[in-house]
């Protein structure tokens, strides 16, 4: 198995607990790929002691989305029905920006920290 193959397993197994046994075979002999493990092990340490941050949307973000996705059309006053589905979904766009947002600044901070080289 090549370094390529190892790299390639490392985000299907998340634990980098199940790797099939040539991937470990070939981890426990070669320091590059051994490296790389301990890199994905650090940021799946780092994601899980990040804390849980909600953040409250706009109050008229869904309005404000709707217009710049349809501009001539007019935006309807949502039924009771739909806007605890709507609130939901972009509660959840937040999350995942939120998300990304952490993640990018992890990446940062780690390229700073480890003054990677072009």
């Amino acid at each position: 198995m090549q370094c390529e193959d190892v790299y390639q397993k490392f985000p299907e197994f998340i634990d980098l607990e199940d790797l099939p046994s040539e991937a470990n075979k070939h981890i426990s002999t070669c320091l590059s790929c051994q490296a790389e493990m301990a890199h994905y092990k650090g940021i799946k340490r780092s994601l899980s002691q990040m804390q849980d941050v909600m953040v409250a949307p706009p109050v008229n973000l869904l309005a404000d989305v709707l217009v710049a996705i349809k501009p001539d059309a007019e935006v309807a006053q949502i039924s009771r029905s739909r806007k605890s589905r709507r609130r939901r979904t972009v509660s959840g766009i937040a999350a995942a920006v939120t998300a990304g947002a952490g993640v990018a600044i992890y990446a940062v901070k780690f390229a700073n920290k480890h003054k990677i080289a072009s």
